[in-house]
């Protein structure tokens, strides 16, 4: 009820915030007994700190009061969390209260703690992984008949998840001031990279992707060695996992096609031998005979505006570029992502201004 009262009334429940948030929301978060509790205080916590910035806009202190006492919580029930499942809450509140704060909102401790707590959690999830790992490959659990397994992957992919989101968010916030710290968590990204596990692959992919999108042609020190391994997983087409499963993924072609074009487009000329070293593996994800199908439609539409992205904005290294832009008029329309569409259409009207006007 909390919850939505703070959600619904906004600023007008400001009054409520100071007593609401030391009395019950902080000693909620870390109330054993009952997961709901630790759940539901989580969920109050990025409501409360905009009710406090909405009913003070000419007064920053008083909501920077609110959003440091939200953030030093979770930071510290992050830490001690050992439940994936209420810990990805924290990392929702989390990553949705520092959306609301704002820009530079933290520290750069802050910034330091959340790669320290985060690692943490990060190396429990590679325990919990290589433990199912073992029963599986042993006979003693059965991963498609074991339903408390199914649950431990469904909670670890969405852990995952929430982590992947508050770097994005901070990035998104703070931008190159974050990059050095972030840095740290790149023995993490690199174990992701190499995973055979979709999920695990596309959560790297993803955050370097972020990387790019925020920090523009300063990241490449950072991420260049990454980059052969997002082209090749442009063209992926199915992983065998350490279980005994073949698994197409799609996911992992999607997030990598997204990074050639967030690099095309926010990474400037530092990313244009990258771009153009990319254009065949995109090619090549379209033209699969299973591109257009549910599954894979939206992996295809990424590369087709990552395309169109290299065409438009980075495009100094490839010799033939009008061959290139009528390969790519081939590929369309792109109907299904409404994220990436805009993009290829805008570019396709400035051709046709271009070269037909």
């Amino acid at each position: 009820m909390l919850v939505c009262y703070a959600q619904e009334l906004k600023g007008d429940f400001f009054p409520y915030v100071p007593s609401v948030l030391e009395k019950l929301i902080i000693p909620g978060l870390k109330f054993y007994f009952h997961d709901g509790v630790r759940s539901a205080s989580a969920k109050c916590l990025p409501a409360l700190v905009e009710s406090a910035k909405l009913a003070n806009p000419h007064d920053l202190s008083i909501p920077n009061s609110i959003f440091r006492t939200v953030i030093d919580a979770l930071l510290l029930r992050i830490e001690e969390e050992g439940s994936p499942e209420i810990c990805s809450e924290f990392y929702e509140a989390f990553y949705e209260s520092i959306d609301i704060a704002g820009d530079n909102c933290l520290s750069a401790q802050d910034m330091n703690k959340f790669i320290e707590v985060t690692a943490s959690q990060l190396r429990d999830y590679g325990t919990r992984k290589t433990q199912r790992d073992e029963q599986v490959a042993s006979g003693d659990r059965d991963i498609e008949e074991d339903e408390d397994v199914q649950e431990a992957i469904d909670a670890d992919e969405v852990l995952l998840s929430a982590i992947s989101k508050s770097i994005h968010n901070i990035f998104k916030r703070h931008k190159f001031s974050f990059l050095p710290i972030w840095a740290k968590m790149t023995p993490y990204v690199e174990a992701g990279l190499a995973s055979s596990e979709a999920n695990t692959r596309s959560w790297s992919i993803c955050i370097i992707d972020d990387v790019i999108e925020y920090c523009g042609g300063d990241a490449l020190p950072f991420i260049g060695a990454y980059l052969q391994p997002i082209v090749r997983n442009v063209t992926d087409d199915c992983i065998l996992d350490s279980y005994p499963i073949l698994i197409l993924a799609p996911e992992i072609r999607q997030a990598a096609a997204y990074g050639v074009g967030v690099a095309a487009h926010k990474g400037g000329p530092q990313f244009a031998q990258f771009c153009a070293m990319a254009l065949q593996p995109l090619f090549q994800c379209i033209a699969r005979p299973d591109a257009r199908e549910e599954d894979h439609v939206y992996a295809t539409e990424n590369a087709c505006a990552a395309i169109a992205k290299i065409i438009h904005f980075n495009a100094s290294q490839i010799p033939n570029i009008e061959g290139v832009i009528g390969s790519w008029l081939d590929t369309l329309p792109i109907v299904n992502d409404e994220e990436e569409a805009p993009h290829a259409y805008n570019i396709l009207m400035d051709l046709v201004e271009r070269y037909v006007i």
